[in-house]
């Protein structure tokens, strides 16, 4: 059997989130992790691919967007379209 790896605790309220999938790296049940590599002008900016690692609970995360405090983003994808014909040339 795998051991449960621990899971970093809710930012905001310090509740306790457990592991949802056994042997999994902070993957949290009844949370959310978020990541950054940085951004400019924060105090968290290393620029050199090392990431910042946080976990907001679910009750944290909803409370916070019924205040219009979180914002929602759609992923793009990018669509490749070839104009290359592989049987022709």
């Amino acid at each position: 059997m795998v051991d449960r790896v621990p899971t970093l605790p809710c930012i905001r309220c310090d509740k306790p989130l457990q592991p949802a999938i056994a042997g999994a790296e902070n993957q949290p049940i009844g949370g959310t992790e978020f990541f950054s590599y940085g951004h400019y002008g924060s105090a968290y900016d290393p620029m050199d691919g090392t990431a910042v690692v946080i976990n907001l609970c679910n009750e944290c995360l909803m409370q916070r967007a019924s205040e219009s405090a979180v914002l929602e983003r759609r992923q793009q994808h990018v669509e490749i379209k070839h104009n290359y014909n592989y049987l022709t040339g």
